[in-house]
């Protein structure tokens, strides 16, 4: 996911800016999987990231957070259990988890016993609107659009502080939305 040279890149622009360096703001996906508290990432000090889902758990956790890293096998801070150097890329591996429930929730509404069910398993998945925040969705509450087969959601900027993403900001789900480009509800199987 991320390697040397993003590392490099980073302290080098530590020692670019020095101590009078921007608040600069950037993606969590060149951190992902490394250690924000790792030598060399000083410099991220009172920087901004982004999440889809905050790595660090935080003072407000949810219970649906705490479930979800309990089941995938990570600590307060998104590294396995069995190895905390093992740093998750815990912003990001939420899709997978809750892909599997859209499709178990679609499969349960359209009555899925096989392949001839695949139309009424999209048509199901299609007629989702609102997602809970919920052991199912343990990032947030989420909103489906059918058309684009998109789901839009709270993003959320954190902070490093002391090695430690905080969050600072959620999105509303409405900041999210784009319009829409095509609508797949419309296209023949």
């Amino acid at each position: 996911m991320v390697g040397p040279a993003v590392l490099t890149f980073v302290k080098e622009l530590g020692e670019f800016f020095g101590p009078d360096r921007p608040e600069m703001f950037g993606f969590i996906d060149s951190l992902e999987a490394v250690d924000i508290a790792s030598p060399g990432l000083e410099f991220l000090e009172g920087t901004y990231m982004w999440e889809g889902m905050p790595r660090h758990a935080q003072e407000d956790q949810s219970e649906y957070d705490r479930f979800y890293r309990e089941r995938v096998g990570v600590d307060a801070r998104g590294a396995s259990l069995s190895d905390p150097t093992d740093v998750s890329t815990y912003a990001h591996m939420f899709g997978c988890w809750e892909t599997l429930h859209v499709i178990r929730a679609g499969m349960q509404a359209a009555g899925y016993r096989g392949p001839g069910d695949r139309a009424a398993l999209i048509e199901a998945v299609e007629a989702m609107t609102d997602m809970a925040h919920s052991r199912q969705h343990p990032q947030g509450a989420k909103r489906f659009n059918g058309k684009t087969h998109q789901v839009f959601g709270h993003q959320y900027i954190s902070r490093v502080e002391n090695g430690f993403l905080r969050r600072v900001h959620t999105t509303s789900i409405e900041d999210t939305f784009y319009p829409d480009e095509v609508d797949y509800t419309t296209q023949p199987f």
